[in-house]
């Protein structure tokens, strides 16, 4: 009898010890598992994901065509929360109307429910082939070709961490806690989906969250039944992370965030409340539990496009009535970097990217102010131009922090050179505000307190010159978004003439000098000093497009 008690205590030591043991299995699958999602999410980004921005702002004109095109971006990036947070940003920045990022945000919901019919498929045991086929690619090729091999690694990563949960879950199943906490979910369905929300929230991704409750439906954990409020749950709280993206930003990017939540709660009623339904369709699409599963996460997606996408502009109107225009004047601040999308450097970049452009649209009008100032006499307007140079230079701060913390992440090759460009573009950019607000602007002022005039000749001279180093600007600022190397070279080739020029201008100006001309020896040291000015400008904007070309 005292060997059956001992022997009874050795067993259930042992059945412990196991239990602790197939937790640490779970936990580190669901470890391998998230860690894969991720990586999914960032090579696929840096596989495609400049083009697909670059597609966003062009080709949204109809409701059809940016719900397409929510679906093949969400099917690149394998995330409806990082296309979320691109809208959020092209809202804020004004590329990119309520109504049209509503239809792509219902396409980018439906396009991420085909990850999960993916991962509903029972083929962990691919997940090694995976894991093989995916490290030779990311080896062999171009930048291109070996970010798409990472992206087919991260997906054996996946697999392989539903494998262990799985595995690990099993085992558990037969616990008595285990069906007692599955019976508890499905009789409160309500918390079910709030826990399923707050999760998905955490994790920054709805999909991660489906994956988890995929790996519990191959374990016959859970049912689809009992599945429903997680689904529910998982789509909302995808959407937590377009709120970080929205805060401190401006109230489009609030109502972007709030259209998509709004969509995906009503929606969400809907599918809880004809759960039944929901269900019934779903066992006969397919037998397999996970398979159901992932039928209703679709399903869920497409009701919200056959509800919301002829309705969006009602939901945009209704987005605009919770989130009414602020109107206390906004301070001054950046606008489109955020430190939560420094973990998603493609993200990141594009933020940094646009606040340059701001930047530089803020500069461009501090040149063409202290032209008119020049030529019209208005003093006032130098004070302006003054006070946009301390914007420039916040900005330009803002930027070079960003992205110094940017460099500090793992960072592709591509990636690395662009965050390189970004920190030339801003500070070439600065140092032409500078040259404007420091030294233009000054020989403007002593001309109006001098009370000098230009001769003919010699303004025409000036107004020309200017001219054309601003159009050379212009053409620096459309060569960003997209690199261009051919008007990178035109610039720079631009540059050497308009060097030139100026020696022959001056030249001009001292033969006036010497014929005796009395305007052009009163406003002598005023008009080279512009001249010099402009050619500066000239010499900073060349280093952009140097910048572009990869000569840095």
């Amino acid at each position: 009898m005292q060997y059956d008690a001992t022997r009874d205590i050795f067993a259930k030591m042992a059945n412990e010890s196991n239990i602790t043991l197939e937790i640490f299995q779970i936990l580190g699958g669901v470890s391998l598992f998230l860690f894969g999602i991720k990586l999914v999410t960032k090579s696929l980004e840096d596989f495609a994901g400049a083009s697909l921005k670059m597609i966003i702002t062009q080709l949204t004109k109809s409701r059809l065509r940016g719900f397409l095109i929510g679906i093949a971006i969400a099917l690149s990036l394998q995330s409806s929360g990082a296309v979320m947070l691109m809208l959020v940003g092209f809202a804020n920045s004004g590329l990119l109307a309520i109504g049209g990022a509503i239809s792509l945000i219902l396409g980018a919901g439906l396009g991420t429910t085909l990850t999960v019919q993916v991962l509903a498929f029972n083929i962990h045991k691919w997940a090694p082939a995976m894991l093989l086929v995916g490290f030779i690619v990311s080896r062999i090729g171009q930048d291109r070709t070996r970010e798409f091999g990472k992206a087919i690694f991260a997906f054996g990563l996946v697999f392989l961490g539903m494998h262990l949960i799985t595995n690990g879950a099993e085992p558990l199943a037969g616990e008595d806690f285990f069906p007692a906490t599955v019976d508890f979910f499905r009789r409160t369905p309500l918390f079910a989906a709030v826990s399923a929300a707050v999760l998905a929230f955490v994790f920054q991704s709805g999909t991660a969250m489906m994956g988890l409750l995929l790996t519990l439906a191959f374990s016959g954990i859970v049912d689809i039944h009992s599945a429903i409020p997680f689904i529910v749950g998982a789509n909302i709280g995808s959407c937590g992370i377009a709120f970080l993206g929205a805060s401190g930003g401006r109230t489009n990017g609030y109502r972007v965030a709030t259209a998509g939540l709004l969509a995906r709660i009503i929606v969400g009623a809907i599918v809880i409340v004809f759960a039944k339904y929901y269900s019934q369709i779903a066992v006969f699409l397919s037998d397999s539990p996970a398979r159901q599963i992932a039928h209703t996460h679709s399903m869920f997606a497409i009701t919200g496009a056959v509800i919301f996408l002829p309705l969006s502009n009602v939901l945009a109107k209704l987005a605009s009535v919770i989130v009414p225009e602020s109107k206390a004047p906004a301070k001054f601040h950046p606008i489109y970097i955020a430190p939560h999308a420094l973990a998603n450097p493609p993200a990141a970049l594009g933020g940094a990217a646009r606040e340059v452009l701001r930047e530089g649209d803020i500069v461009l009008s501090m040149l063409d102010d202290v032209m008119h100032a020049l030529e019209k006499n208005d003093r006032n307007l130098l004070n302006d131009i003054v006070a946009r140079d301390d914007k420039v230079d916040e900005l330009q701060e803002a930027i070079r922090d960003y992205l110094t913390k940017l460099s500090e992440s793992e960072l592709s090759e591509r990636e690395s050179i662009a965050e390189l460009q970004l920190l030339t573009f801003t500070l070439e950019l600065e140092h032409i505000a500078d040259v404007i607000s420091k030294d233009i602007a000054r020989h403007v002022e002593k001309r109006l307190e001098e009370g000098y005039y230009f001769s003919d000749e010699g303004w025409n001279e000036i107004r020309g010159f200017f001219d054309e180093v601003r159009t050379l600007f212009r053409s620096a600022l459309n060569a960003i978004p997209l690199r261009d190397e051919t008007l990178a070279g035109e610039i720079i080739d631009k540059m050497k003439q308009l060097v030139e020029t100026q020696r022959l201008l001056t030249r001009n100006h001292i033969e006036r000098l010497h014929a005796g001309s009395k305007f052009s020896a009163e406003t002598s040291a005023i008009h080279l000093d512009l001249m010099a000015d402009f050619a500066r400008i000239a010499i900073h904007v060349s280093h952009i497009a140097y910048a572009i070309l990869g000569k840095v």
